[in-house]
């Protein structure tokens, strides 16, 4: 197994759900026919998505539907830092760029929509996330499938992904958690 497979298949691990969006955006659009695909069929066209994103094409990957996750980008490691140290322990972290990660955050249930988006917009303004990458809408931006491999070749070790190992704090208990100054 190839090292990009593995990275998808471990973040597809993390990242549950029975059915994912994939989106493969190039300068001529989004290519259809990859909304609500399973684990395995997402797998099965990972030679099309390194085909795609080597040409230039923007890969993104997010469970489909209502799920119970919440996602920060563009965190820094001091906000990673301060992530740690109220608790939350992301089941995926990935680092899309030097110094640049994005965490998901399992919940133990799935958000109605309204409460996913709140939840997600009050957790980046926290620890300094981009507010307009949470909520429902969110995916995991695996526009650097080529750019890992290449950077593999040129330094030997990819770009950080991790998982998580130890179990996850629920991110937000109900949405109670969110009224200012509350965790």
């Amino acid at each position: 197994m190839g090292r990009t497979q593995s990275t998808i298949r471990n973040m597809l691990t993390a990242i549950e759900a029975p059915y994912y969006d994939v989106g493969v955006l190039s300068d001529r659009g989004m290519l259809p026919g990859l909304d609500r695909i399973s684990a395995a069929a997402v797998l099965d066209r990972l030679s099309l998505l390194k085909y795609r994103n080597a040409r230039g094409s923007h890969i993104y990957i997010r469970p489909s539907g209502e799920h119970r996750f919440t996602t920060l980008d563009d965190l820094n490691e001091t906000s990673l830092g301060r992530l740690s140290a109220d608790g939350f322990n992301p089941c995926a972290l990935v680092q899309t760029s030097p110094g640049n990660f994005q965490a998901w955050l399992k919940h133990a249930r799935v958000f109605p929509k309204l409460l996913g988006t709140f939840a997600a917009q009050t957790l980046a303004r926290r620890y300094d996330a981009d507010p307009s990458r949470g909520g429902l809408e969110a995916v995991w931006a695996a526009s650097r499938l080529y750019q890992f491999q290449t950077q593999i070749q040129k330094t030997g070790r990819p770009l950080p992904f991790r998982t998580s190992s130890q179990p996850h704090r629920t991110a937000v208990p109900d949405g109670a958690g969110l009224r200012a100054g509350r965790r």
